[in-house]
């Protein structure tokens, strides 16, 4: 029960870094600029970096204790997506001037990224279903929650450990983003986007080899052109033309058997090829 009890803490926690759950983000962010002592952007030199990795995994922990009872999804429809309208018109409404407007408006767009994150994997984890079937593609589903996860658990610590809206909280997201790319590997549309690569490479090269051979071809004359088996490349094939005529054809038949012989050997050629004296022939043979 208790290890069930922990992986179910866990997918809670995984689900509110993955679509930001605002609760959830506020209470961590304040958790570690309090551990590490970040208050400024003026006072990052005075920060304990070296309490940051534990800060943020105690911050995790304590966000998720405190928000547990939170109804999660219910918040998520109400308030992430319903909500959006509303935050946009609050964001032009009042004196906030241009610089004001523009950080309200941002900070709304900012709470729905995740959502557009979200629906951009879409596809690729589509793909993964269809093209390697129910075990390929939930293991790339728990690929993408986990780098979503962690990305904005890094989008987290980068807003605590560096206080410069925005900027730290990307930093964060990419440089996590990047490490546990490196360590779960590239997703399958990427590798998919590779293969497709290696296999229109092969092709041009099959394509060069080709134009080399017709060019020697070419170069050697007397080749024509055929098909193989398949249909799809043209092979050359040097094809024998004939050279002698038929009254050279029957001096060397002279030459060869000699006027002693007779039969079938022996006779003319444009006899032969006129068909006159095959019906005697073959009444002889019979």
């Amino acid at each position: 029960m208790v290890a069930v009890g922990g992986i179910s803490r866990i997918a809670r926690a995984a689900s509110k870094l993955i679509f930001m759950d605002e609760a959830f983000s506020t209470v961590a962010e304040k958790a570690i600029k309090e551990s590490v002592g970040a208050t400024t952007w003026r006072n990052i030199p005075k920060q304990n970096w070296k309490k940051a990795p534990s800060s943020v995994w105690n911050a995790l922990k304590k966000a998720e204790a405190e928000t547990c009872h939170e109804p999660f999804w219910s918040n998520l429809w109400n308030k992430t997506i319903k909500g959006f309208p509303d935050d946009v018109i609050k964001a032009f409404q009042g004196k906030k001037g241009l610089w004001g407007t523009t950080k309200a408006f941002g900070g709304a767009l900012l709470k729905r990224l995740p959502l557009l994150f979200v629906a951009l994997e879409i596809p690729n984890i589509y793909s993964a279903y269809k093209d390697e079937g129910l075990v390929g593609g939930t293991v790339e589903l728990a690929k993408s929650a986990t780098k979503f996860a962690a990305g904005m658990a890094g989008f987290i610590a980068g807003q605590a450990l560096i206080p410069i809206p925005l900027v730290g909280g990307l930093i964060g997201c990419f440089a996590t983003d990047w490490v546990v790319g490196k360590i779960l590997g590239k997703s399958h549309n990427e590798k998919k986007a590779e293969a497709e690569e290696k296999q229109n490479e092969a092709l041009a090269q099959q394509q060069e080899l080709y134009n080399q051979m017709m060019g020697q071809a070419g170069n050697t004359g007397g080749t024509e052109n055929t098909q193989n088996s398949t249909g799809n490349i043209p092979i050359p094939t040097n094809i024998p033309r004939t050279t002698m005529t038929p009254q050279q054809l029957m001096a060397m038949q002279g030459s060869l058997y000699g006027p002693g012989v007779k039969g079938m050997m022996d006779q003319d050629f444009m006899e032969m090829a006129s068909g006159i004296g095959n019906t005697g022939r073959f009444n002889m043979i019979a």
